[in-house]
């Protein structure tokens, strides 16, 4: 089972694994940031929901040997993600107006991917280093499970839309690397759900490179 990670889809990297529930996207995530020691982050306003439409999932999903080159190599070899202080977000400084919009974009096309229930695409929107991270302990893709998660599972019920509550404090942490607090609301789940994304950028665009927390995070 993939243990303590983000993803749209309660799917696991397992032949016998390939049927689809719609879980992943929170209680992996929970799972993962139960392990995650945090403090405590308080709302202090009432967000606008933004329910980004399934149109925004233009990203190019990784092809099979694409995916399964980047989970193969070593955890050893793998470029190292950007460390932090445990239960620590570095405060950075601002981010100017064009920052902000790439990095906003990249958060609303990653939701669009959910709403639009294509599994496999938001992929495309993760750093290598992350993708490894995510998936080299499972040994890779399997062709039946690399094709579940190609499967689109689109849906007509507004009600099952991930929606973005806030993106706030969007900073500037190092050279090419940014990070964001995004709080959003699933369908399954009561409580809105906090988090701080990380990003580095490609050249072309900010891309994931971490996310940590739910429920609070402090910041030094």
């Amino acid at each position: 089972m993939i243990q303590g990670r983000f993803f749209p889809r309660s799917r696991v990297l397992t032949a016998t694994a390939v049927g689809s529930s719609k879980a992943l996207l929170f209680s992996v995530l929970a799972a993962y940031t139960l392990l995650s020691p945090i403090s405590a982050y308080g709302e202090t306003t009432t967000p606008t929901p933004d329910v980004p439409p399934a149109s925004l999932c233009a990203v190019k999903a990784p092809s099979f040997d694409e995916l399964n080159a980047i989970v193969a190599i070593p955890l050893a070899e793998a470029t190292a993600l950007v460390t932090r202080t445990p239960g620590v977000v570095p405060e950075g400084t601002p981010a100017n107006a064009e920052t902000a919009a790439g990095i906003t974009s990249t958060i609303r096309e990653l939701v669009g991917c959910f709403n639009a229930g294509e599994p496999l695409r938001p992929f495309g929107l993760y750093t290598a280093p992350y993708l490894n991270q995510l998936f080299n302990r499972q040994g890779g893709f399997s062709r039946a499970v690399y094709d579940s998660f190609a499967t689109p599972e689109p849906t007509d019920d507004p009600s099952t839309r991930t929606e973005i509550l806030e993106i706030t404090d969007i900073r500037i942490l190092g050279e090419g690397i940014a990070g964001a607090n995004v709080t959003m609301r699933y369908s399954s789940i009561p409580m809105p759900k906090h988090f701080f994304f990380s990003f580095e950028w490609d050249g072309n665009r900010w891309l994931i490179s971490g996310i940590l927390g739910e429920i609070s995070f402090s910041v030094p």
